[in-house]
């Protein structure tokens, strides 16, 4: 699904929502906290990003690469968005990008307001704790507070791994990307 390139306006009848929705200092056991990005975790985001890029690269080398440069993954935060970071007992041990997105204006489709799940990363050394599962239900209420009706994410086909945690967590498929080198472009 396309961003919406427009800002959202708050939910009608909702008021105005803090950034946080509640989330800020959620005790989630286990020690782990979500609570959402602060500047000072941009370093440990920008590694836990590298760690999702090297898996993209090493599932489907045609689409991804690993950069060199580890300096920026996209860490878009505005009024349309949220970065939720998980401290566990050692930092920052994933996170979750999250964007509001309306439906287009369009005659043929249902207006309704959903949001995006961007990214969610978990430290490769730290998963199968929980820990995915607290940053999505996290997303939720953030998502919800901002009258959304549903999450939506992509989970390339490659990655049976975060299709099955997704698919545990009730998320059923809506679309499918397919593709075709151009060169079979005639073959049938």
């Amino acid at each position: 699904m396309a961003r919406a390139p427009t800002r959202p306006s708050a939910p009608a009848g909702k008021g105005k929502v803090s950034r946080a929705d509640g989330v800020v200092g959620a005790d989630l056991g286990s020690g782990a906290r979500v609570r959402p990005f602060r500047p000072a975790d941009l370093q440990r985001l920008r590694e836990l990003r590298h760690q999702a890029d090297r898996l993209h690269a090493r599932l489907l080398p045609s689409f991804f690469r690993a950069p060199r440069d580890r300096s920026q993954p996209a860490l878009e935060r505005d009024a349309a968005s949220e970065i939720l970071v998980v401290d566990g007992p050692d930092g920052v041990a994933g996170y979750v990008q999250v964007r509001i997105v309306d439906t287009p204006a369009h005659p043929a489709m249902t207006p309704a307001r959903r949001a995006h799940v961007e990214t969610l990363v978990v430290d490769e050394a730290l998963r199968r704790r929980g820990l995915g599962t607290r940053l999505m239900r996290a997303a939720g209420r953030w998502a919800a507070g901002r009258g959304a009706i549903e999450l939506l994410l992509t989970v390339w086909s490659e990655n049976a791994e975060a299709d099955g945690f997704y698919r545990a967590l009730r998320y059923r498929a809506v679309a499918q990307v397919l593709r075709k080198n151009v060169e079979e472009a005639d073959a049938p």
